[in-house]
């Protein structure tokens, strides 16, 4: 194993930057469960509901996987890795790391959709399904998956900032037993 490599495995800080990436998948979850119970309020009232429980059932786990589980490692990532937060910071350093973190989580999280949708498209190419050429999808593949990045981005910046400042207040009120310093720090 390279020696900069199992630098960065030895890195301390890996629990507050698991409890913090934990905290904004949490959050995403129950997110994503108030929509399903306020979307499952409104499917109520029309007919046939039992279609959108099946429809719910898939999308539900594939947004597990697909959508929360690559914004969460990437904040994690990023806060223990690449720019980890320290008591000893002031805030509007900390703020700056969460926008890496946040940045680096939507990136991810396109990086996935793209690899999804890419999946997606072999399967449709493979079972001969007439559409778009193969150019014109792949463009719309990666058009969707910046989009899509950056508009995780934007949703997700106030949420890392947040979860970020309250590590920052716990980590604050610790004494610190050893210094904490990331990729970020070493440059």
């Amino acid at each position: 194993m390279p020696r900069s490599l199992s630098k960065n495995l030895r890195r301390r800080g890996a629990l507050p930057a698991l409890v913090t990436a934990l905290a904004v998948g949490v959050w995403l979850l129950l997110q994503r469960l108030l929509e399903f119970g306020i979307w499952k309020l409104s499917v109520l009232a029309t007919p046939p509901a039992d279609a959108f429980f099946d429809n719910f059932h898939v999308s539900g786990a594939a947004g597990v996987h697909g959508e929360i589980l690559p914004i969460v490692v990437g904040v994690f990532l990023s806060l223990w890795m690449i720019a980890p937060v320290a008591g000893e910071l002031r805030l509007r350093h900390v703020i700056a790391r969460a926008v890496l973190a946040a940045a680096i989580a939507a990136v991810l999280f396109a990086a996935v959709q793209g690899v999804v949708n890419g999946v997606a498209l072999v399967q449709s190419w493979s079972a001969n399904v007439p559409g778009q050429s193969l150019g014109e999808t792949l463009r719309d593949i990666v058009v969707e998956a910046i989009v899509g990045g950056a508009l995780s981005f934007v949703s997700l910046l106030p949420l890392v900032i947040l979860a970020a400042v309250f590590e920052w207040l716990w980590l604050r009120d610790r004494e610190p037993k050893h210094p904490v310093a990331g990729m970020l720090d070493e440059v």
